[in-house]
């Protein structure tokens, strides 16, 4: 195992666990009813900031992730690459899917 699978995993592996984050806060703050509950007007705000931004580290962590892993690792594993990507747009897809409620 050299530095760069280190790195790759270690990525991928935070940057997994910060859009889970992400969608545990939101899913947090959601009533029984759906809605997201805030105490103040200051609290939204604060929450949307911090939302975008575990969205962003965390998914170009992952992406960088994933694109180290093919840079490094493409010719001898073509197929896990394509599973790599995948992975990677099935988190995309899934954590803006339920962004516009």
């Amino acid at each position: 195992m050299t530095e760069t699978d280190i790195y790759t995993a270690t990525s991928a592996l935070i940057g997994v666990i910060l859009l889970t984050w992400k969608q545990k806060r939101r899913f947090a703050r959601t009533n029984q009813f759906g809605i997201e509950r805030y105490s103040t007007f200051r609290g939204k705000i604060a929450s949307k900031v911090v939302d975008g931004l575990l969205y962003v580290i965390g998914f170009v962590m992952t992406l960088s992730a994933a694109i180290v892993f093919f840079v490094e690792h493409g010719k001898s594993f073509p197929f896990l690459s394509l599973i790599a990507f995948a992975f990677i747009v099935f988190l995309f897809v899934g954590s803006t899917r339920n962004s516009t409620k």
